[in-house]
């Protein structure tokens, strides 16, 4: 493998990893939270219909915040592998020409990051692309 190959893949792998030590620790909030007696520091002081009504709340935004840490980070791995953030980058320089805009100095771009950029994509993907140079 190269370089950016694995730089890129280990990035997928922490990405994957975070979401799913994320879900380690939700699921330990769930099976809290599904616990429908007072604790005994709270007896008496809130009502058990409170309790268990702030706990069902509380147990389905986990459940909404599981599904949609997972649509994200679909989403994300998506945008990754596709390569769409330097088309959407091309796409902006023409979206500023369009609005009689110079791309080079009305919108700050960093040539040196730029180049990079284009080089880590045409060596990930191992296809043209027009900012391409020869390796």
């Amino acid at each position: 493998m190269k370089s950016p190959q694995v730089f890129f893949v280990s990035f997928i792998i922490m990405k994957i990893l975070c979401w799913a030590w994320l879900e380690y620790l939700r699921s330990r909030q769930k099976k809290k939270k599904k616990e429908t007696t007072v604790p005994a520091v709270f007896q008496g002081k809130v009502p058990e219909k409170e309790f268990e009504r702030s706990q069902n709340y509380n147990l389905d935004k986990l459940t909404f915040g599981t599904y949609e840490a997972f649509a994200n980070l679909l989403i994300e791995l998506g945008f990754y592998m596709t390569g769409i953030f330097p088309y959407l980058w091309d796409e902006t320089k023409t979206v500023v020409k369009l609005i009689h805009l110079n791309p080079e100095s009305d919108v700050r771009t960093f040539n040196i990051l730029d180049n990079k950029r284009d080089n880590f994509y045409c060596r990930l993907h191992n296809r043209k692309h027009p900012t391409c140079h020869s390796f």
